[in-house]
């Protein structure tokens, strides 16, 4: 008890000395300093945010896949290489997770022109059964690569991502898993405070990351 009124005498007595010395405004701003810097990450990681639409096959059986083909991915935009970089950057983070094989790349675009495939797209169930069979893979992986630029907003700059992909059973011919993921424009934090802008690589490689926690749990 005694040290209690002890220490308590000593905060009146340093808060006094505060007042005379007018330093209590420095608290008072210091304190909105702190709560200033956490709306801002508030805000940055909101802006950020990116949550995938996804479908999973109620029947599906993952555990049956060994092995899965990554076939081309569909390029929808003026980046005439965005495809590959999206590709190449999902078999790396399908492979680092280290759960399934897959099948190499120049593999896959032999037997592709082997049965006369141009549009991995619009493979009829037979074309899908035939391929998987050559390639000795239980699935097949597409994707589709929607946006990939960088938007600009006078001095600030962001980049637009929007990424589909899915996975087609092959002995059934059945999509078993299938997500879309994006990132578009300027979040808030950029528009309000000119800072949170990222490189068109790593939002892809964002994006992926989080299209894959929807099928790998």
């Amino acid at each position: 008890m005694i040290h209690f009124k002890k220490n308590f005498v000593s905060f009146v007595e340093r808060m006094k000395i505060l007042k005379k010395t007018n330093s209590l405004p420095i608290l008072a701003i210091a304190k909105n300093m702190k709560l200033t810097a956490f709306l801002f990450s508030c805000i940055f990681m909101v802006s950020c945010a990116s949550v995938p639409t996804s479908y999973i096959h109620p029947s599906s059986d993952f555990t049956s896949i060994k092995k899965v083909a990554v076939l081309p991915f569909s390029n929808f935009t003026q980046d005439q290489f965005a495809g590959q970089k999206i590709q190449d950057i999902f078999v790396i983070e399908l492979l680092s997770r280290n759960i399934v094989d897959i099948a190499e790349a120049g593999e896959v675009h032999r037997i592709l022109n082997d049965n006369r495939v141009t549009d991995v797209e619009k493979m009829s169930q037979d074309a899908i059964k035939k391929v998987g069979s050559d390639l000795g893979v239980q699935a097949l992986v597409l994707g589709t690569v929607q946006e990939f630029q960088i938007d600009r907003m006078g001095p600030t700059a962001s980049a637009s991502v929007v990424l589909s992909f899915k996975m087609i059973e092959v002995d059934s011919g059945v999509v078993i898993w299938t997500t879309s993921v994006s990132r578009e424009g300027a979040g808030l934090a950029t528009k309000l405070f000119g800072f949170g802008a990222a490189k068109k690589s790593k939002v892809a490689r964002d994006l992926v990351r989080e299209a894959l926690k929807s099928l790998i749990k």
